[in-house]
């Protein structure tokens, strides 16, 4: 019996070697980063962004993707607890979108280069002025609410990467009126663009 519980310990000693090296961390894989999209908006008057006036318009986000070098997409999430993403609708006359602290997307990524930023935005059906005042929107012809921002940034092993895509209330809420109803409308010509790529 003693010879026979012998043979075994060179037999446990492999599986423990086996099962530890099985174990290990990979210490070459780089740890992610974050990818922090932003919205601004831009107006000349400022004053639509006082809270107490009440002012509403709203941008629908499906999407936001980040392109890499060699073609993958990555989804980023509404923020880093996220498991999938979902739509969600921002007011452009929030005081953060103003101060560009309006975060539309935030999600970990692998570090590397990226060429291109794709969001998926619908507009909201009405401007509220005033808290009271309903004024219909209305997409010109041939809109489409994919947007590709073709511009490099990386993304840095534990770093956070800042994107800001600023849109030009002035020009893309442009002020018309409807030939069926005589009533006065916004006609929605967007105009977003890549205002800021920082790392930190």
């Amino acid at each position: 019996m003693k010879k026979t519980a012998n043979s075994f310990i060179p037999v446990a000693v492999l599986i423990i070697v086996y099962v530890l090296s099985g174990c290990q961390y990979d210490y070459d894989s780089p740890l992610p980063g974050t990818l922090d999209v932003r919205l601004k908006s831009q107006v000349t008057d400022t004053s639509l962004f006082n809270p107490q006036n009440q002012n509403n318009f709203v941008l629908k986000v499906n999407t936001v993707e980040a392109i890499r070098s060699d073609f993958v997409r990555a989804t980023v999430y509404e923020d880093p607890s996220s498991i999938k993403r979902s739509p969600r609708t921002y007011n452009v006359y929030d005081v953060r979108a103003r101060d560009s602290s309006l975060v539309i997307g935030e999600s970990p990524l692998p570090p590397g280069e990226y060429i291109s930023v794709n969001l998926e935005i619908v507009p909201g059906p009405s401007v509220v002025r005033d808290g009271y005042r309903i004024i219909n929107v209305k997409r010109v012809a041939g809109f489409s609410p994919i947007l590709r921002f073709q511009k490099p940034f990386s993304v840095e092993e534990q770093g956070t990467t800042t994107i800001v895509v600023t849109v030009d209330l002035d020009s893309t809420l442009v002020p018309g009126v409807d030939f069926a109803s005589k009533e006065d409308i916004y006609y929605f010509k967007p105009y977003y663009y890549i205002s800021s790529i920082n790392n930190h």
